[in-house]
């Protein structure tokens, strides 16, 4: 199965004892501050709870208006290779996916709406499927859905640790380990899809066959400094160069291997050959 990147267990742990002490700490202050109402602050509480609902309501709206939902009567493909992974990982019930119009951008994304899991798909990501195959989507997918496996978009946690979002840094890192940890869960679904499923958002649909892996981990390696570190260290997403080498690393020992196999029982069986 999946690797559960070692950061994200790590900061997710640091960012609960930092949330339990300031929630400790503000309800000492309620207790003693008596010139600040407990009503005044559980005002506040509702007021920005009723905020995320209503912006989870215009989102989940949006998605519904403006994207196409895949079924097995829509883009039965797409929607297989979903139900696939979902099942091989597990998860309670199958996601809504939906297709997104990107104006060229490569990408997908996962969110948690009216307790609800959605994952939409950016259209340009689906045509590279049924122009070459299913190997670099079938990552992404499996990518999307380790956010779902993992409940990084679940309210309850999300806001159990919000507090220590206000340390500097800390959110982000936290941020970079989860992906990590999911680029490890769309690997554990679909081996020859991980740097496929990376070098196309890096290079695009048409470029990312062309790009030598090895000559990019040599150039990321000679570009290391100062000015890469501070722009990882403010970022969501861990570097592409390091999600490339920790997917190549563990792509030359799933190759090594002498019960390399598939999680994913759709790739399986496909035996990564089957177009859409």
């Amino acid at each position: 199965m999946f690797k559960v990147h070692h950061k994200e267990t790590r900061y997710f742990t640091i960012m609960c004892i930092i949330s339990v002490a300031l929630y400790a700490l503000l309800a000492w202050g309620l207790f003693i501050a008596q010139y600040l109402p407990l009503m005044a602050a559980m005002g506040y509480v509702a007021f920005f709870f009723l905020l995320s609902k209503i912006g989870a309501l215009l989102m989940q709206g949006y998605i519904k208006s403006n994207c196409i939902k895949v079924s097995e009567k829509q883009l039965p493909e797409v929607y297989a290779l979903v139900k696939e992974h979902a099942q091989a990982l597990e998860l309670a019930t199958v996601p809504e996916t939906y297709i997104l119009q990107g104006n060229g951008m490569l990408n997908a994304f996962a969110t948690r709406l009216s307790k609800r899991n959605f994952v939409v798909l950016y259209s340009d990501v689906l045509e590279l499927a049924y122009q070459e195959g299913i190997e670099a989507v079938s990552f992404i997918i499996g990518h999307e859905l380790g956010h779902i496996k993992r409940d990084h978009l679940t309210f309850f946690k999300n806001s159990f640790i919000f507090p220590a979002t206000f340390v500097p840094f800390l959110s982000l890192a936290y941020s970079r380990a989860r992906e990590h940890t999911c680029d490890n869960i769309g690997f554990s679904v679909s081996p020859h899809g991980a740097l496929k499923g990376l070098l196309l958002l890096g290079a695009g649909k048409k470029l990312y066959a062309k790009i030598s892996v090895n000559q990019l981990l040599i150039d990321a390696a000679q570009e290391q400094g100062f000015a890469t570190l501070c722009a990882e260290i403010i970022s969501t997403h861990p570097p592409l160069c390091k999600r490339i080498e920790a997917m190549n690393t563990q792509y030359e020992e799933y190759l090594a291997s002498d019960d390399a196999c598939f999680v994913s029982p759709y790739i399986k069986n496909t035996q990564d050959t089957q177009q859409l």
